[in-house]
């Protein structure tokens, strides 16, 4: 993971957003150790725990999508090299 950042929107509101590292996608939706799965869909789970009357609810709001790749040349002095790159490929490329 790249980042992980938690913010309390509520009592008992959180939002928890995570941006993958190196271009990781395709991750699962997070889950609740020990809770007792009530509904499970793909971009949403609620659990519940036995003996209290709480209930946890995860909603993927934005999934990973693979990175992006495409065709590109790059020209200078007269010179042109055509390559194939990924994303994750340019951004370094591009900070070095």
């Amino acid at each position: 993971m790249e980042s992980f950042d938690v913010e309390q929107l509520s009592a008992n509101e959180w939002t928890i957003s995570l941006t993958p590292g190196n271009c990781g996608y395709g991750l699962p939706l997070l889950g609740v150790h020990r809770g007792l799965s009530i509904l499970s869909q793909e971009d949403t789970s609620t659990y519940g725990f036995s003996g209290v009357q709480s209930r946890v609810t995860i909603q993927r709001i934005q999934a990973t999508t693979p990175p992006v790749r495409g065709n590109f040349s790059v020209s200078y002095q007269g010179r042109t090299i055509p390559g194939t790159v990924s994303n994750c490929e340019w951004k370094t490329i591009s900070q070095n």
